[in-house]
């Protein structure tokens, strides 16, 4: 009987690139037990039962592999969330640019109400929207923490594997660096809002 490499892996309950590896490290003994059926590679009962007796005379090369994909799995999660707490970054520094953009528009109003009116109108918009960005980097980060947690648990479960976890070290320190660099231009953007919203009128009407 014929079995997939992928219905194979599910059987054993590891991965399919684990498999496709081993499968290759062996390819001189298993190339009269593999078949090609629709774009498929197939395994024969001699296939699995050799493979089957690999994977139990060499388990741990298995199970560091797996352990290889689950950090790198991490990785590439961890990049994700990087990617998304910069994209929030780069929203909120529109904001903030937009802000003091309708403030220097204000300069033109005559009327000392309306002038009032719209900027109290503007501020409550804008201040919604720095609230919803906040929100969002919280939990950016809290993502991260979470991320950060298991990617230290992984290593502890693979430490032979030493290079892998000083990678994983660097990648940890970086993004350390890039959540202090964004909280750093948080505070100097809020600063800078609570700066504008105790103002005076007439320092807002001139801009200062």
């Amino acid at each position: 009987m014929l079995i997939t490499i992928k219905d194979y892996a599910k059987q054993k309950g590891v991965s399919y690139e684990a498999i496709r590896k081993q499968i290759k490290r062996y390819e001189e003994e298993l190339k009269d037990h593999l078949q090609k059926q629709n774009r498929f590679l197939m395994l024969d009962e001699e296939a699995v039962k050799f493979l089957d007796e690999r994977r139990a005379e060499n388990p741990v090369i298995v199970y560091e592999q797996n352990k290889d994909e689950e950090l790198e799995q991490l990785r590439q999660q961890n990049n994700m969330l990087l990617v998304q707490m910069n994209q929030v970054q780069a929203q909120l520094g529109k904001v903030q640019q937009q802000l003091i953009g309708e403030m220097e528009k204000t300069k033109a109003l005559t009327s000392e109400k309306v002038q009032y009116l719209e900027y109290k109108a503007q501020s409550e918009a804008r201040e919604k929207q720095v609230k919803d960005l906040t929100a969002e980097r919280e939990q950016a980060k809290a993502m991260v923490s979470q991320q950060e947690a298991l990617l230290r648990l992984k290593e502890q479960q693979i430490g032979a594997l030493t290079n892998a976890k000083e990678t994983a070290a660097a990648n940890l320190k970086e993004e350390k660096e890039r959540t202090a660099q964004a909280e750093a231009k948080y505070q100097e953007a809020e600063a800078e809002l609570e700066r504008l919203k105790k103002r005076g009128f007439w320092a807002r009407l001139f801009n200062k």
